[in-house]
């Protein structure tokens, strides 16, 4: 094992190197990280000189007082487990515990606790009527129970390969629903994306994260790198008995990152390749599927256009699954065509499909074959504005529509779009879910985008239009978000942002959060696509506008992604405020995971921008940043300056809303440094001007800090009734998050006081809600709960009380 200085080392010492330097580098003395933990100065020194090896109640403890990052707490963890595995004689493992960390019992075992039970359940709705496909499933179904037996000593994966729109995604999200309960631990799904046109391959990292936070990892403990993401991913499901449904893959190397370590886990890949490395790297067990025999595929054809009518003429019946090819697909096309057309006589629909089928040989790169042939008869005879909608619809990078953006997209009210969707999903042309979200099969959208004729300038000239009120349409949707979301923050040209076509509503952030959830995929795609179009304006301002969502959800890779793709744009733009916003937002990303060092690159780069610009609101807001990454090192001098600067610009435009966020991160600068009469004197005026702006979560932060200082300076009663105030405060504007971070104040204070069991109680709450919301800040409350019965020998006070409070809360304004 290789220590700071590159030596290789005994675990125990390397451990040990590791936290001195670490502690050197925080500027601490021996004496003053011994009295922030409420351990002894002997067994700090003993723990540096690889002496001894600290418990994982000890290891919790320092973390926390050294302020360490993930990626570092990581390392640390990895370097103690490696020196209690060497004098134990056993053998190192990296396990979840590493990450995730429950409440711990009270007890004097060392051992570590178990992650958290998050069973996700993400099949999509499952195919009801299918059939021939009995000899799959029971394939399937074999390699299931050996893997429920032990029979393999690896997760089974099986590959289900085949042409579009011969049933793959059909036959796994099936199965996976027939075995449900071979899978306790639950499903996961993912679509890949690996043949969808106007969209890139989803990245495997990408998968993993969302897989990572669906099994319960708090969104900002899942790591940044990819590796460290797989190998979590497999971590978290060792033990565990899940399904994964991996949808249009489009290679080996894409799926390889997304499979589990353990037996227990069955992973169903579906792709029109076969895979190969799959197969022979990772034992997959291959299902290539063929067209449906004939009387399965009447009987599909039966389902949805009647079994009277299909007996009333068996021959045209056959001629029409003859036609669509026996294809999934292609059949269940042609039954909507012709359920649409009941009058019509079924020899007549025949004699038309045949026809289409005989112009789509004839043309050039036919491909699909059948399918095509259906899709083309389905399509035929469309409604002018119909086929229109369907083109603009196919050229558009968006996984699936709302009527909403579709109004948008065809420059109509949302209820005549509806009727458009609906239009196409009677054609079989779409479909569409119980949610009320349309999408496009694969092979409709690529039929349609080839239909597309560029020398048609009208129709390219109406294409071009109708994807760039989309783009306007979300960009407006993702400002209206950002305003549920942080009602109070810095926009510029994004205040002027607006579309003619109806917006969402959101009453609270919750539900603004919650759309921009759902939306993810389409707004990542949508500012890539205007970046694509030379709309460098929209392509930096949709990220721009979704900050705010990143920020609170964490959401690494589709911020740093669109965030790189804003900064090319601005800059290609050549629009200097949308470089300051774009670099100001990249800062506030590399804050997070503690890459200081990064984030006052940005920071400092955005600054400069922003002076030139004159734009004194964003000066103010890259000093009020600057300020939280000083208080985050502790260099408490530095954070005051950048705060009294930030302060001063605010106070000179007249931005009561940054006064207000500067004082608040003052009065916890100032608590911080036990200087609790000047926190009292910031914490009160900013409570009231937050208070004035409406800026409810700020005054409710501001409400914790002022009862912070109360409670320090003997006033406790006046303290419990400000922190009830900030709880009260945080549930109307249903903020769980900030009820969370007052409630762990509240416990503090009560600790302080000697009302242990108060403060076990406010501590509880906030650790379900903190884990519930799977947020980081979590685990120090945890930490103080372990430590909640223990008492110092010197003072006895409990241990928990002496726990240095180290948190972000200090507010990043823009």
């Amino acid at each position: 094992m290789v220590g700071p200085s590159g030596d290789r080392a005994r675990p125990a010492t390397a451990s040990g190197a590791w936290l001195r330097q670490t502690r050197v580098d925080r500027g601490l003395t021996q004496e003053e990280l011994a009295d922030h933990t409420g351990l002894s100065v002997r067994a700090i020194r003993d723990l540096e000189a690889g002496r001894a090896v600290p418990r994982w109640r000890t290891v919790d403890l320092l973390a926390d007082v050294l302020g360490l990052g993930r990626e570092e707490s990581s390392r640390f963890e990895d370097l103690v487990r490696a020196g209690r595995a060497r004098r134990k004689g056993e053998a190192s493992h990296a396990d979840l515990d590493a990450l995730l960390v429950q409440v711990p019992s009270t007890g004097e075992s060392g051992s570590r606790p178990q992650p958290p039970r998050y069973r996700p359940a993400q099949l999509p709705h499952d195919v009801t009527d299918l059939v021939g496909r009995q000899r799959e499933i029971a394939r399937l179904d074999e390699l299931a129970e050996a893997i429920a037996d032990g029979a393999r000593p690896a997760a089974g994966v099986c590959v289900i390969d085949g042409p579009g729109g011969i049933g793959k995604t059909a036959l796994a999200v099936h199965f996976g629903h027939h075995a449900v309960n071979r899978f306790p631990d639950g499903q996961l799904y993912a679509d890949l994306r690996g043949f969808h046109v106007g969209q890139r391959p989803v990245a495997p990292s990408t998968v993993l994260g969302a897989f990572l936070r669906s099994v319960g990892v708090p969104a900002g403990m899942v790591p940044t790198d990819p590796d460290e993401r797989s190998a979590l991913f497999r971590s978290v499901l060792a033990g565990r008995r899940m399904l994964i449904v991996l949808d249009n893959a489009t290679s080996a190397s894409q799926v390889r990152a997304l499979l589990p370590g353990a037996s227990g886990c069955l992973v169903l890949v579906t792709s029109r390749r076969r895979l190969a490395g799959l197969v022979s790297r990772d034992a997959a067990v291959r299902i290539t599927l063929e067209p449906l025999d004939r009387e399965a595929a009447i009987g599909l054809l039966a389902n949805t256009i009647g079994r009277d009518r299909v007996a009333d003429d068996p021959p045209a019946a056959d001629a029409l699954a003859e036609l669509s090819g026996d294809l999934p697909l292609a059949l269940r096309i042609t039954a909507e065509h012709v359920l649409a057309h009941s009058k019509t006589d079924l020899r007549v629909l025949v004699a038309e499909l045949s026809a289409q089928a005989s112009q789509a040989e004839s043309r050039p790169g036919g491909g699909i074959g059948p399918a095509r042939s259906a899709i083309a008869w389905s399509g035929h005879g469309l409604d002018p504005t119909l086929a229109r909608f369907l083109q603009a619809l196919a050229t558009t990078p968006t996984l699936d529509i709302t009527p909403r953006a579709a109004a948008a997209l065809a420059d109509r009210p949302a209820r005549q779009a509806r009727r458009l969707l609906d239009g196409l999903v009677e054609r079989g042309l779409l479909d569409g879910d119980a949610d009320g979200r349309y999408r496009l099969h694969d092979l409709l959208r690529a039929h349609a985008f080839e239909r597309c004729d560029d020398r048609d300038a009208q129709g390219r000239a109406e294409r071009r239009l109708s994807a760039g009120r989309m783009i306007r349409w979300y960009l407006a949707a993702s400002v209206a978000a950002d305003r549920a979301i942080a009602p109070h923050r810095h926009r510029g040209p994004l205040e002027s942002v607006s579309s003619e076509h109806e917006l969402p509503v959101f009453a609270s952030h919750q539900e603004a959060a919650g759309w921009c959830d759902r939306e993810a995929a389409n707004l990542v795609a949508s500012a890539r696509h205007a970046a694509a179009r030379g709309e460098h304006r929209a392509a930096w301002q949709l990220p721009w506008a979704l900050l705010s969502y990143f920020d609170l959800r964490k959401s690494w890779d589709d911020w740093l992604d669109t965030y790189r793709i804003g900064l090319a744009a601005a800059r290609a733009g050549h629009d200097r405020f949308g470089e300051a916003a774009i670099l100001t937002g990249l800062g506030r990303l590399h804050y997070y995971p503690r890459r200081f060092a990064q984030a006052l690159a940005y920071y400092r780069h955005a600054g400069g921008l922003w002076r030139e610009i004159g734009d004194r609101h964003g000066e103010a807001s890259i000093l009020n940043a600057i300020g939280n990454v000083h208080l985050a090192r502790r260099a408490y001098g530095a954070a005051l300056d950048h705060y009294g600067n930030a302060l001063a610009i605010d106070r000179a435009v007249g931005y009561r809303h940054g006064e207000g966020v500067v004082l608040n991160n003052l009065a916890e600068t100032h608590c911080d440094l036990r200087a609790f009469e000047r926190a009292l004197d910031y914490a009160s005026v900013a409570v009231a001007i937050n208070h004035e702006t409406g800026f409810r979560r700020m005054e409710a932060f501001s409400l914790c800090h002022l009862a912070r200082a109360e409670a320090a300076t003997g006033r406790m009663r006046d303290a419990r009734g400000h922190f009830a105030e900030a709880i009260d405060l945080a549930g109307l504007i249903g903020d769980r998050q900030v009820e969370a971070w007052a409630l762990d104040y509240l416990g503090l204070a009560e600790a302080a006081a000697g009302a242990r069991r108060e403060a076990r109680e406010h501590w509880l709450r906030a650790a379900r809600l903190f884990g519930e919301l799977g947020d980081p800040q979590g685990a120090d409350v945890r930490g103080r709960l372990a430590l909640a019965g223990r008492t110092d020998p010197v003072s006895g006070r409990s241990r928990a009380d002496r726990l240095h409070h180290r948190r972000v809360t200090h507010i990043s304004r823009v």
